[in-house]
């Protein structure tokens, strides 16, 4: 009886050590995450040929305006939603 209660508490210290003790993660030098940027400033993405403009920020997503796109479909022009973890440049500082 008393090996299992030793086992839960094993598990239990090692999960909350595992929650606690996480990486900080952040974008490549000379970037930024979108959710950094202000509203109205014009982005690219790194490592592309996409620029957009952010409209709005929520805790979730991020509403964007696509004026280039690396392929030059129609369809990707316009307004979109983004993650807020995706790495941009921004253009005109």
């Amino acid at each position: 009886m008393d090996h299992w209660k030793k086992v839960e508490r094993r598990i239990a210290k090692l999960a909350t050590k595992a929650l606690k003790d996480k990486p900080t993660w952040g974008p490549p030098k000379g970037t930024y995450y979108l959710e950094d940027i202000d509203i109205g400033q014009l982005v690219e993405v790194h490592e592309s040929n996409t620029q957009a403009i952010l409209l709005d920020k929520t805790p979730s997503s991020a509403t964007i305006y696509c004026t280039k796109h690396r392929s030059n479909d129609p369809f990707y022009l316009g307004e979109h939603k983004w993650g807020l973890k995706t790495i941009v440049i921004t253009i005109g500082e």
